[in-house]
């Protein structure tokens, strides 16, 4: 889970780097979860979901600045899926993680594999020929 394969690049290259940087984060929250054996795992676990908040913030505003200076048609909707993301991740209750462990990196990991992986190969796939057309045009 989490590893990365060129079937997920979108052709820009700026761009790919990031995703591999949030497949390592997912496979962070992955191994996390298969090494859990009842300890405490709290501070882990707050520090993945802080990472991975501050990185797609960062991931997002790159796509967004692309989708603004070249005009991608779609982007409203693209960034509205972003918004989907970060609103997972501060709706997330740390005293409602801290007191179930397990089961809230077991839905941590659930949510973000499905989205990463649906997101990638969907809704980024939709942009990736319009951006990469733009870029060699500039």
């Amino acid at each position: 889970m989490f590893d990365w394969k060129n079937d997920f690049s979108v052709g820009i290259e700026e761009i790919d780097e990031q995703h591999k940087r949030l497949f390592a984060i997912g496979k962070q929250i992955y191994e996390l979860l298969n090494t859990y054996n009842g300890q405490d795992s709290f501070n882990s676990i707050s520090s993945l979901i802080g990472e991975m908040s501050n990185y797609t913030a960062y991931h997002f505003q790159t796509e967004e600045e692309l989708f603004e200076k070249y005009n991608y048609p779609e982007a409203q909707k693209h960034i509205a899926e972003h918004q989907e993301f970060i609103d997972y991740l501060q709706s997330l209750d740390l005293s409602q993680i801290d007191s179930n462990q397990k089961d809230a990196i077991m839905d941590l990991l659930k949510f973000i594999s499905r989205w990463i992986f649906r997101h990638i190969n969907s809704t980024d796939f939709r942009y990736s020929d319009f951006l990469i057309k733009a870029i060699k045009q500039n």
